[in-house]
């Protein structure tokens, strides 16, 4: 038997050593990617758990208490004096009352008046949002 017939010979030896390395060098390869991303992974969530640690719930200003009605009243709601809960109907009748009185063709101000208008938006998306 000739040295050269030996097996393994050298291209069966890189076909064994690429096999070894597909079989066994991928899997180690994917345990260790994994347990990389996974480290970034709770990096992340370390720097999000801070973060939501220090939040702090701040409430709107207009949820201080009235002293006589101990109810809340949003600033929206408090410049046509209404109370919490109203109706529709009461927003409206309210807000007429204050345009007589504060549109530019009555001696009223066009800022206030546009002031006036979109306190009239917040409260209508505010009872919209209280009765779904």
């Amino acid at each position: 038997m000739l040295l050269a017939d030996a097996w393994p010979s050298t291209a069966d030896a890189w076909i064994l050593m690429g096999y070894v390395v597909v079989v066994f060098g991928l899997p180690v390869a994917g345990y260790v990617l994994l347990a990389v991303d996974i480290r970034a992974h709770y990096r992340r969530l370390r720097g999000a758990l801070v973060r939501v640690s220090q939040y702090t719930r701040r409430l709107p200003s207009w949820v201080a208490r009235d002293a006589k009605t101990r109810k809340y009243r949003p600033p929206c709601v408090a410049a046509f004096g209404l109370e919490m809960p109203f109706t529709e109907e009461e927003l409206l009748e309210a807000y007429r009352r204050e345009v007589k009185t504060r549109h530019p063709d009555r001696g009223g101000d066009r800022d206030d008046f546009l002031q006036l208008q979109q306190q009239f938006e917040q409260a209508r998306s505010l009872l919209a949002d209280a009765s779904s």
